[in-house]
Order: structure tokens, then sequence, then C-alpha cells
């Protein structure tokens, strides 16, 4: 058979850490994790903790940055001041929660929201 080579050993890991998965939580948990590590591009070296840690780090400098943005230029285009800041900030808090209540793609909250089609409809 010969030497093992480095990519036979990662897929050797790869399917022990599979047959875990499916062993303690079942082929659909396997399954949603695939669909997170393909999504995210994420190693079999990074832990299921570690790439929570990353979402939510990454979501929330996301959403700081929305913030400072948004406010940035509203206060400057439109003039807006600390009473519709306080508004805008309020309502995007609420829509972000209403999201983040669903799973790291928003498949569920895009079908929650009636779809963005619908979004578009209304503006």
């Amino acid at each position: 058979m010969g030497k093992p080579t480095k990519e036979f050993e990662y897929r050797m890991q790869g399917m022990v850490y599979a047959l875990d998965i499916a062993k303690k939580e079942g082929i659909e948990a396997l399954e949603r994790d695939i669909r997170k590590r393909g999504f995210l591009r994420a190693p079999m070296k990074f832990s299921q903790k570690e790439i929570d840690e990353f979402i939510e780090f990454t979501s929330e400098n996301l959403y700081q940055t929305s913030m400072t943005v948004w406010f940035m230029a509203l206060n400057t285009a439109f003039g807006f001041g600390k009473k519709r800041f306080a508004r805008l900030k309020e309502a995007f808090d609420k829509h972000t929660r209403d999201v983040m209540d669903f799973d790291y793609l928003g498949v569920r909250a895009a079908k929650k929201a009636g779809g963005i089609s619908e979004w578009e409809e209304g503006i």
C-alpha cells in the first residue's frame, strides 16, 4: 500500500470526524456541519466553538461598522439628530435580532420576512 500521504491522513481525519458527529448527533447534524464548513471554507483544524466565535465576532464587527456608516451618512446627507438615530437604531436592532434568531445563512429569516421580492414591492 505504501506510505500514507498528507491528503490521505486529512481524508481519514475528516471521515473519523464525520462518523463521530453522525453517531453522537445524527445525520442532520452532520449535514449542518458540512454546509457550514463549506460555506465558511472552514478546515477541520477549527472546532465548532471556534467557528461559532468567528461568526459572532464577524457579525458584531459588521453590525458596528454598519451602524457607524448609517449614522454618518444620515447625519451628513439628511441632518439626522439624536432622536432619529435612536429610532433608527431601535428598528435596526429589532430586525437584526429577528434575522439572527435563524440560522447563520439567514435562509429561514428570508422565508419569515416573506422573501425579498415582497420587501422590494414595499419600497
